[in-house]
């Protein structure tokens, strides 16, 4: 295979070249990645290049935008797709090697129509999208639960939510200083309705729950099981907390 920078040379003439073979394949690579659903241009071109063309050489990405998209159907990136093909023999016959590139969109749903011919970028050459972030485990540390109690009790007369999110946010990261760089804590969720409080911090990666409530100035702190709160029965959220329930195993 020709190097890529003499690939790339060739593909800056004025006429879009290609035929129907490059246009099958970014179509197909298109298609291809439009499932599992990407949220950037980024992820799609990591998509793109871990395909059996992006894999083997024949197509290689050489542009990657991020667009803003204000719906879900708007596209959210670009890319440029460099597709280049071997000249073969056939009996008397030899096809010349050819180089093509194409533009393609896509949304949160894939593909937006389909890769479109383009003149090729001048020095046109790979772009190597940014490694995914790994995202964090969220984890209830040790000794929340009484973090959760010390707040709830401390609390003014006539808290504000957000200002029980911020303690509570403050002091569950004091609670685990020592956390692994890949954990952290959950998001505390808090509801108020006059004196009253709801907490609940979910960590949705092993499905535990943590629910605190002060009705009429009594705090409680508790833990519904994983089958209290598992798809289609309580929801871990501070209104499951405000209304106190999952304080008992179920039977």
């Amino acid at each position: 295979m020709l190097g890529f920078v003499a690939v790339a040379s060739g593909c800056s003439g004025r006429l879009a070249a290609g035929n129907a073979e490059t246009d099958r394949i970014a179509k197909v690579v298109s298609d291809a990645i439009s499932y599992p659903y990407q949220k950037s241009a980024a992820g799609y071109a990591r998509a793109a290049l871990a395909t059996r063309a992006g894999q083997d050489g024949r197509l290689r990405v050489v542009a990657i935008e991020e667009l803003k998209a204000d719906e879900l159907s708007d596209p959210l990136g670009r890319l440029v797709f460099l597709v280049h093909l071997e000249g073969s023999e056939a009996g008397w016959t030899k096809s010349p090697p050819v180089t093509a590139c194409y533009k393609a969109e896509f949304s949160f749903y894939g593909v937006v129509d389909s890769p479109r011919r383009m003149v090729c970028p001048q020095d046109a050459t790979p772009v190597t999208p940014p490694p995914t972030q790994p995202t964090p485990e969220i984890v209830i540390p040790d000794g929340a639960d009484k973090v959760v109690e010390q707040v709830l009790t401390a609390a003014a007369p006539t808290p504000r939510a957000e200002d029980l999110r911020g303690a509570l946010a403050e002091a569950l990261g004091r609670a685990a200083p020592d956390a692994p760089p890949g954990r952290r804590p959950p998001a505390p969720q808090v509801v108020t309705d006059g004196s009253d409080i709801g907490v609940a911090l979910a960590a949705p990666d092993d499905h535990s729950c943590l629910l605190g409530a002060r009705i009429d100035g009594k705090v409680l702190v508790w833990r519904p099981s994983r089958v209290q709160v598992q798809p289609g029965e309580l929801s871990c959220a501070p209104g499951t907390a405000l209304a106190r329930q999952g304080t008992k195993p179920p039977h």
